[in-house]
């Protein structure tokens, strides 16, 4: 799921870029002129986004694997990190994984926020900050996109997969 398995970027191949999450190639640009190669990508929301190959090549990831599920599913059974750094320190290190695109680092930042968000339910205490609470939201909503991709389902239902992953014991 990193650095070495790098995606072959030929057209219609979906692949995971950073803080977009799972899109599909579109085009491949060979150089012409005074241009460069260059990748097109196409994500679910709209967006296109081209990057020279090179950047390319350093960028994205293939889309996980069923079987590395498997490991993302243990995350989020994982037991909640509890943090002691200070919030600005734990954000920046929630931005790094946010931009990383690492699907495990993703389950992560779902895991502590769903988690959370449970404790200071039953503390009856406020909600993360909001940035933070964005950051949660956002990793929660690309790694659902991830999930569905993988699975072949939609995204509610992906969601429903991570929450109960989260949220359920493990068997055994």
């Amino acid at each position: 799921m990193e650095g070495s398995n790098r995606p072959g970027l030929t057209v219609g191949t979906r692949v995971v870029y950073g803080s977009h999450g799972v899109g599909r190639v579109v085009a491949v640009q060979t150089a012409a002129g005074d241009r460069r190669e260059a990748v097109l990508l196409e994500f679910g929301d709209g967006l296109t986004v081209t990057l020279p190959l090179e950047r390319a090549s350093l960028s994205l990831r293939p889309l996980a694997a069923r079987g590395d599920l498997a490991r993302v599913e243990e995350v989020l059974q994982g037991d909640r990190a509890v943090d002691s750094q200070p919030w600005s320190r734990r954000l920046r290190a929630m931005q790094e994984k946010v931009a990383a695109g690492d699907i495990l680092g993703w389950a992560e930042i779902v895991r502590d926020g769903i988690k959370g968000e449970q404790a200071r339910g039953e503390k009856g205490g406020a909600l993360a900050a909001p940035s933070e609470r964005r950051l949660y939201l956002k990793a929660r909503a690309l790694l659902a996109a991830e999930v569905a991709a993988v699975r072949e389902i939609d995204g509610s239902e992906a969601d429903a997969w991570i929450v109960e992953r989260v949220t359920q014991p493990p068997p055994g």
